[in-house]
């Protein structure tokens, strides 16, 4: 009996395809964490500019309220943060 070679490996020849489909899903995984990382960061900006104008606050407060409302829900974190005020009723966003 013959030794194989490479080209008679069927496992072999199907190895190097598979490595390379490995890798190109390792770089898309990586560039699309990237991306959402700076996305998240442009989208909080946005939401917390928001809070701030729509309930006339300044960027420290906006922060931590937008903070503790993505951790606890909005209702909580504006009872922790801006305790009794009233929300009253903000005039809905100019587009």
């Amino acid at each position: 009996m013959g030794r194989l070679n490479q080209r008679d490996d069927p496992a072999a020849s199907s190895a190097l395809p598979r490595l390379a489909a490995g890798a190109a899903t390792a770089v898309a995984l990586g560039v699309a964490a990237l991306a959402r990382i700076q996305l998240g960061r442009w989208s909080d900006a946005r939401n917390i500019e928001a809070l701030r104008r729509r309930y006339d606050l300044d960027d420290p407060t906006a922060t931590r309220l937008y903070r503790l409302a993505r951790a606890e829900g909005f209702g909580s974190a504006w009872q922790q943060v801006i305790g009794d005020r009233d929300r009253g009723d903000p005039q809905p966003p100019s587009r």
